[in-house]
């Protein structure tokens, strides 16, 4: 990103704040290729650009095994975590046995409040799935 490398793990988010010029992503195994979920929505401030772990993340455990909904939201960009403009986003990961009424991909769903955006405005987000 401009000029920095970022190595981001399963789970890693990389804020990308607004105004940055050149961005690519690549994968450290051809074999086993990195997956990434990318959100971005129009910025009009401008926020540094930030790598967060899961271990850094904001775990919030909610439902119940009773209800069939237990499960962990780990919150990267929010009010207390990584600075955005408006961009709100973090990942469900669900307990054994829990269900939700909504598509997921390897039992975890993204959630953001992201649009498309115009380039070089806009705060971009990586979320790093690990491999296919």
């Amino acid at each position: 990103m401009d000029g920095t490398v970022y190595e981001v793990a399963k789970h890693d988010c990389l804020y990308i704040g607004r105004g940055s010029k050149e961005i690519s992503f690549t994968s450290a195994s051809a074999e086993s290729p990195a997956v990434f979920y990318l959100v971005s929505y129009p910025a009009h401030a401008t926020h540094p650009t930030v790598k967060a772990t899961r271990a850094d993340a904001n775990r919030v455990e909610l439902g119940s095994n009773d209800e069939c909904n237990e499960r962990t939201i780990f919150q990267y960009i929010h009010e207390n975590g990584i600075k955005s403009c408006q961009l709100v986003m973090g990942f469900t990961e669900f307990k054994p046995g829990s269900v939700w009424n909504t598509g997921m991909s390897n039992g975890l769903v993204t959630q953001s409040c992201a649009q498309a955006a115009r380039a070089l405005n806009a705060s971009a987000v990586a979320l790093a799935t690990g491999s296919a």
